[in-house]
């Protein structure tokens, strides 16, 4: 058989009868991450053997990669293991192995001498030898497409990506372009370098294709309308209407971006999309149906769309046209939505919980130990933020004064100065995961988007300080319009309850914990003085910390506390251990959560069910008593 028709299948029989022991270790690992995704053994004769195919199931591990850690099954040191045994079994069946090892092996061409030079300026200190992975990568598939590194220009680096793995790979590359340019600074290295510098790498990992230019400016248009909320009475002149128009959250705006975006990268691999005059051209009813199957394809991929999201999307998308006067092209999406199964199990999965969030609740319930961690957790992270700072005590590192003194901080030698970062960030991201678990355990389990827009001074102050009077604790409130059930709130003339966080029994410790956050935590972040934000952001054009950021640092934390969840499962925790433990607890519930009963009922029935079904049992088992006393037929059956 030809290289190039290996299979998956292929590279784990060869490594199940291999005599290299490693080899049949790495090919049981390799089976068992195929197994996770969903792949049983006589699946992977269909998968080509090679290293992308690979990595789209198993990616290198990431701390960012929310999508990974929250399905990840095993601790990271083990996935890590997986992961490496079954590339390094498909580069050794494949060849690629032995190739790149021979490339680097290579010690008298410009790239070997290069590599030598680089070393040398590092040792005197003129360059930073933590640069050297990208120049490597670089250089490697340089080498295996047969350009020495004089030989490199911009659209041969852009040339390169095609023999990349993985995003990550690609962007290793782009770093080392950034360096061959740096170092043209060095006369001595000139005679090694490209002939003329490379200069900025445009080419994209994901994107198959770049959109259209001409209707990029009316995407944009598109997007603003879509997202705009005009008035439904009739305002007077449009002038008037538009002043009193009201912009969408940020959440709701990325929906809308990221539907129509995607639909636009999807589309635009199944046809030329150049010939399209305008963006309502592009929603014909063999697009709307081209695209529906090409995200059902990918669904069963890593990274694909679920049916919740994919009818989400095109929700999305039949309100920007509606909204945008397409109503052809939004009648087209609503019949489309209507008629195609996959699109109408999203419509009803997005009516109760989703399958993983009710896993996870049954998981949790399951076990007392992860009950324990979920009622404490803000606990632990408190506990190894404090460890934390402890630490760079001892090693005489001031990490407050370090955060805000970017000169004291580059005094530092680059050791004690990588060390002092890490310190930084691990302290600032289990910190605020113990003051936001402390939030929500203690308080109330609001929503993310609520709880990191919290603010502790004007004109829409939300947090409230009294934590230094007699009576110490802190109140929150939130008036409707900034809640995401708000306005159906406000018809019903209800608000949310003041939230008050105060110390109610001998083990809440909420107070102390948001404390310690204000005190020691809050101004390791650089604009802590500046925002007003509970939660300051670390980027310089946000109000407060951005959601998918804290979304990574409470994966990473709760993966280190041996209970992996998202900000989400504050909720469902909350409300599974309260029904599991009365199940007639919905109308306060509802009231503690700004919901209304039957929205928990109907979330929840899974619960309800297993609590009655146990009641049944019971009652079952107390019954069959009755008619068996006396008798001893379990017993004689024992025997």
């Amino acid at each position: 058989m030809a290289l190039k028709e290996l299979t998956i299948l292929d590279v784990v029989e060869f490594g199940e009868t291999a005599e290299n022991p490693s080899c049949r270790q790495y090919a049981r690992q390799l089976l068992l991450i195929m197994k996770w995704r969903g792949y049983d053994r006589p699946d992977l004769s269909g998968l080509t053997a090679d290293v992308k195919t690979w990595l789209s199931f198993a990616p290198k591990y990431d701390s960012r990669n929310a999508s990974l850690l929250r399905d990840l099954p095993w601790k990271k040191p083990t996935y890590q293991q997986y992961q490496k045994g079954g590339r390094l079994l498909i580069e050794h069946v494949t060849g690629d192995f032995a190739a790149r090892t021979a490339r680097k092996a290579i010690d008298d061409d410009s790239w070997a001498t290069l590599a030598r030079l680089t070393e040398a300026l590092a040792e005197a200190g003129l360059t930073s030898s933590q640069r050297f992975g990208g120049l490597a990568r670089i250089a490697d598939l340089a080498r295996a497409a047969g350009l020495q590194s004089t030989e490199l220009s911009n659209e041969r680096v852009v040339g390169l990506k095609e023999r990349t793995n993985s995003a990550s790979e690609w962007d290793s590359v782009k770093r080392g372009a950034i360096l061959l340019d740096d170092l043209r600074l060095f006369p001595t290295l000139l005679p090694y370098l490209p002939y003329r510098p490379i200069g900025r790498i445009e080419a994209r990992w994901r994107r198959p294709f770049e959109r259209p230019e001409h209707l990029l400016s009316e995407l944009d248009a598109w997007l603003e309308e879509a997202t705009t909320i005009y008035p439904e009475d009739d305002a007077g002149s449009d002038f008037l209407r538009r002043a009193l128009a009201e912009r969408l959250s940020e959440g709701a705006n990325g929906i809308y971006a990221a539907a129509l975006g995607n639909y636009i990268d999807v589309l635009g691999t199944t046809r030329d999309l150049s010939g399209a005059r305008k963006l309502a051209d592009l929603f014909t009813d063999e697009d709307v149906v081209a695209v529906v199957n090409a995200w059902t394809r990918q669904s069963t991929l890593p990274g694909g769309l679920t049916p919740g999201s994919m009818f989400r999307y095109y929700d999305a998308i039949r309100l920007t046209l509606k909204r945008n006067g397409e109503a052809d092209a939004a009648a087209r999406v609503k019949s489309t939505l209507k008629a195609t199964p996959i699109l109408r199990q999203g419509r009803a999965s997005r009516k109760r919980m989703s399958p993983d969030n009710e896993q996870w609740c049954r998981d949790l319930l399951a076990d007392p130990r992860k009950i324990e961690i979920f009622e404490n957790q803000h606990i632990f992270y408190a506990q190894l933020a404090k460890a934390t700072l402890d630490a760079a005590a001892a090693e005489d590192l001031d990490l407050v004064k370090l955060t805000n003194d970017p000169e004291e901080m580059r005094r530092l030698s680059a050791r004690k100065r990588g060390r002092a970062k890490k310190l930084i960030t691990r302290a600032r991201q289990l910190g605020t995961c113990a003051a936001f678990a402390a939030i929500e355990l203690e308080g109330a389990p609001l929503r993310e988007e609520n709880t990191l827009a919290l603010t502790r001074s004007g004109p829409k102050q939300t947090f409230f300080d009294h934590a230094t009077g007699e009576e110490q604790h802190y109140r929150i409130v939130i008036p409707n319009e900034m809640l995401k059930n708000g306005k159906a709130l406000t018809e019903r003339g209800e608000e949310l309850p003041p939230i008050i966080l105060e110390k109610r029994g001998p083990d809440d410790v909420a107070l102390p914990i948001l404390k310690f956050y204000f005190d020691r935590i809050r101004p390791l972040f650089p604009r802590a003085r500046s925002s007003n934000a509970v939660f300051p952001s670390v980027t310089a054009d946000a109000p407060h910390l951005l959601g998918g950021t804290f979304s990574n640092w409470l994966l990473s934390c709760s993966i280190e506390i041996e209970l992996r969840q998202t900000s989400h499962n504050f909720r469902h925790g909350h409300c599974s251990i309260q029904i599991n433990d009365d199940p007639s607890c919905i109308e306060e519930l509802a009231v503690f959560l700004g919901d209304q009963p039957k929205t928990i009922r109907k979330y929840y029935a899974f619960l309800n069910k297993v609590v009655l079904l146990g009641k049944v049992q019971t009652s079952v088992a107390q019954r069959r008593a009755k008619h068996r006393a006396g008798r001893g037929l379990a017993r004689r059956l024992a025997a």
